[in-house]
């Protein structure tokens, strides 16, 4: 059908399958289902419509399945990926904390614990008004027990000390914050603990935020090209050998933003250990060159 302004509109006219029929399908396209039950039991808990985002490497031509692929196949890819972002909501926690104390440490100490208010510590984007109701909001919906008592005791106060502040705001506000800071600020929070421009951790900020909303709401990381992709430093040659898009980045990332090396090598080795588990798992797609190993 098509509209006055000449654009077609399509109907969905797929049916619901049942989880026999599912099966069927399944088969129909060539999977070799080799456990029944297990298979089913599995469909009932994760969607087939979730599970069928890895059908792809298995898959030459359109819903027909390369000879001998078996069911286990895409599940055992299911597992990397669900494993893979437990593993990097567990680093992106570590960042996340470390980043909010630099922003607020650094800012009490240039312009006091309130100084946050103010509006020219802001460039000329930044929706002050705006940004600072939600925070409002924030402090008046928290039910944090610090919060609670910082509101029972200073009764006059209507905004909290910036190191209260940056643990009830979320990683997307906490982005929004730092990048519409002065440049000077910007650029000291990134160089002195960092080592990069400030505009590169702008982007790496942005970045991690949209993936830590992926692991949140159990999106796919394998295989994803990032919608948000961050920056790359120029100057350095470790960035240059690989999409920007891909996974691969925001592992170099973490390793620069990582607070601690020991920690650094230890979530490395989780991350070495489960590659080697789903050893069929193609890694490529995800952007890591053949010497990753060496790169992290």
């Amino acid at each position: 059908m098509r509209n006055l302004m000449g654009i077609f509109f399509m109907k969905y006219n797929k049916p619901a399958k049942s989880l026999p029929k599912q099966i069927q399908l399944l088969r129909e396209r060539d999977l070799l289902i080799t456990n029944e039950d297990f298979t089913i039991n599995i469909l009932k808990n994760v969607n087939y419509y979730r599970i069928s985002a890895y059908f792809s490497p298995f898959q030459k031509i359109k819903d027909k399945f390369i000879p001998d692929t078996t069911f286990d196949n895409i599940f055992n890819l299911y597992k990397f990926d669900r494993n893979l972002r437990i593993l990097f909501f567990d680093f992106l926690e570590i960042i996340e904390i470390s980043i909010r104390t630099k922003v607020a440490y650094y800012l009490a100490n240039k312009y006091d614990k309130f100084g946050y208010i103010r509006k020219d510590i802001y460039n000329q984007f930044f929706k002050y008004e705006e940004w600072f109701s939600k925070l409002e909001i924030n402090i008046k919906k928290s039910q944090e027990i610090f919060v609670k008592h910082y509101k029972t005791k200073y009764t006059k106060e209507k905004y909290l000390p910036i190191w209260m502040m940056v643990e009830i705001i979320s990683f997307g506000s906490l982005s929004v914050f730092y990048n519409h800071l002065k440049n000077a600020d910007k650029q000291k929070i990134s160089r002195d603990n960092y080592g990069v421009d400030k505009k590169i951790l702008s982007s790496w900020l942005h970045s991690l935020v949209y993936i830590r909303n992926l692991c949140a709401h159990h999106s796919r990381l394998w295989n994803r090209i990032l919608s948000i992709s961050p920056k790359k430093p120029k100057k350095e040659d470790i960035w240059k050998n690989f999409p920007g898009n891909k996974i691969f980045t925001i592992l170099l990332i973490f390793k620069r933003l990582s607070p601690d090396q020991n920690y650094w090598n230890h979530w490395k080795n989780k991350l070495y250990i489960l590659i080697n588990k789903y050893k069929e798992v193609k890694i490529e797609s995800m952007g890591f060159p053949e010497n990753w190993k060496k790169i992290l």
